[in-house]
């Protein structure tokens, strides 16, 4: 009886947690590498040029063409980006700090 108790409080907390991040604009999701709820919410300046993380609310980030990508083993990729468009950033994603990537920084 005990657990189902604690299993009820904890939806029921996970469900209010979702709510309150809807009616900010953001998302829920549950991490697969962490079981935790977690939830993200919009950055104002999503798509915003940069070239520094520093610019943005959230990760300034970038993709690479497979030319770019095989250059990061000798060094680093110049090149702008945009600021992501949630906070936290989630996933994998090609962060630019001072013009230049270095390498891929997966956050979860």
């Amino acid at each position: 009886m005990r657990d189902r108790i604690l299993y009820a409080v904890v939806a029921l907390v996970i469900i209010l947690l979702g709510v309150g991040f809807a009616m900010e604009g953001g998302s829920k999701y549950f991490s697969s590498f962490n079981p935790n709820f977690r939830g993200v919410l919009p950055a104002s300046d999503a798509g915003k040029v940069c070239s520094d993380s520093s610019q943005c609310e959230s990760y300034c980030v970038t993709e690479l063409s497979d030319t770019e990508a095989g250059k990061l083993k000798t060094g680093p990729v110049y090149k702008t980006g945009t600021c992501y468009g949630f906070k936290p950033a989630v996933g994998c994603h090609n962060i630019v700090i001072d013009g230049a990537v270095t390498g891929m920084v997966c956050v979860n």
